[in-house]
Formats: C-alpha cells, sequence, structure tokens
C-alpha cells in the first residue's frame, strides 16, 4: 500500500493505482485484525477533500472515480461518503517520491472554494448511485446530515419512489424506515442544538416513516426493546 500511496503523486499512475486499490479493497474485511494499514484507507488520503495526496487537481480525482462508477459500484459510493468533508476529522501525509519525478508532485493548498467543489462532485457521482438504485438510500440516509440542501432534496425525492414501489424488496424499505427514525431521532435530542435539518425536511421525513412502517406488528415494535432504542421524538436533555 505505501508504494501505491508513493505513486499516486504521478498523475500519470492516480488511475491505476486507483483500479488496484479499489480491487483490493474488495478482500479487505477478510483481514479483520487490520483496522489502519487498508486500502479503504489509502483511497481516502489520496482522494481527501482537504489535503489530497496527490498532484492531480479536484476535476481530475472527480473524473477518475466517476471512471470506477460502474466497474466498483459499492466501493466507489462508500469512497464517496467518506470523502465528504465533516466538521471534525483528520489526516496524515502520505509518503513521497525521494528518487524520481520529485519535480512533479504538487501539493495543493486549497481554498474552501475548491474544497467544496469536489465535495459537489462528489454529491453529483452520490446522486448518480441513489437514482439508479434504491439499495444505496439506507447508507445515504445515514449520512444525510452531512449534505447539501440540494442533494438531500434528491435524497427525499428517491425515498417518495421507494415508498409507492410494490415492487421493492420489503426488507429494503425497513431498512429505510428504521434511518428515518434514527436521523429524526437524532435532530430532536439535543435541545438547544441548531438542527441540521430543516423543518420541512423532518416533516416530510416522519410522513415517509408512517407509509413504510412495517405491516407486521412484530417489526413493526421490535425496535422498542433493543439498546437505547431512538424514539422518533427523540430521548436526550
Amino acid at each position: 500500500l505505501w508504494a501505491l500511496e508513493v505513486l499516486a503523486w504521478n498523475k500519470n499512475y492516480l488511475n491505476p493505482v486507483t483500479n488496484a486499490l479499489l480491487a483490493l479493497s474488495k478482500y479487505e474485511k477478510q483481514i479483520a485484525t487490520n483496522l489502519v494499514n487498508r486500502p479503504t484507507n489509502s483511497l481516502r488520503a489520496i482522494y481527501l477533500s482537504w489535503l489530497p495526496q496527490t498532484s492531480v487537481n479536484g476535476d481530475g480525482r472527480a473524473q477518475v472515480l466517476k471512471s470506477y462508477a460502474q466497474k466498483y459500484p459499492d466501493e466507489i459510493f462508500s469512497l464517496a461518503i467518506d470523502l465528504i468533508p465533516r466538521s471534525h476529522e483528520s489526516a496524515s501525509h502520505n509518503a513521497k517520491p525521494k528518487i524520481r519525478w520529485q519535480a512533479q508532485v504538487v501539493e495543493h493548498k486549497l481554498t474552501w472554494g475548491q474544497i467544496f467543489a469536489f465535495r459537489d462532485k462528489l454529491e453529483e457521482l452520490l446522486e448518480t448511485f441513489v437514482i439508479k438504485d434504491f439499495k444505496f438510500l439506507p447508507p445515504a440516509l445515514e449520512e444525510m446530515t452531512l449534505f447539501t440542501e440540494k442533494f438531500r432534496a434528491t435524497i427525499l425525492d428517491r425515498v417518495s419512489f421507494l415508498v409507492t414501489d410494490k415492487d421493492v424488496d420489503p426488507s429494503l424499505k425497513e431498512d429505510v424506515w428504521n434511518k428515518i427514525r434514527d436521523i429524526v431521532s437524532e435532530q430532536f435530542s439535543f435541545k438547544g442544538r441548531r438542527l441540521i435539518l430543516e423543518f420541512p425536511e423532518l416533516d416530510e421525513l416522519i410522513t415517509y416513516y408512517e407509509e413504510l412502517a412495517p405491516t407486521d406488528v412484530v417489526k413493526r415494535f421490535s425496535w422498542l426493546f433493543g439498546d437505547r432504542p431512538n424514539l422518533l421524538e427523540g430521548e436526550r436533555d
């Protein structure tokens, strides 16, 4: 992984390095004891919106990710989610080449405008997944508060289609139902804190929550007997 990270600094190698790391990431769960030295962590470091470890600019990085969306849909979707800027996160610098093509290494000093421009491209990429397949809705909903209002509107729109689609697997609808409850509960759980989601968005989510409720009595209420269940109205002072 160290060698691939070094190669990623060269703009001519970013594409094949990305392909190799995405292929390796399919098997990383088989090494449960290694929590840090993983292909997904290498990819995050290379493509990180605010501290990229490659000489390729934001447009170029976004284009490479997009080019692998069909070949590695699950991996690219998860990576794009991880790359969305968060208010609290950390990163470290990758190794750089010491012998050849040092002159080609460019460390980008990014402005907030450039960081947010890359975030917008990530959301455009995520949008293609959410529109194409309902299976990407639960993880998108889970991180909904990280997204811009525009992308949140797309997610809500897809949930509305999910509600009325009778061909969707009931277990997927139940998963979305549970995610909605978690989101709404979190927003209402801390009094005095500014809500990230707007009230119209919360009202829409609550409506979908009611419409997606399982008809099976056990499935509808069994979550109440879990460890610290997230109540729809919130639970903490």
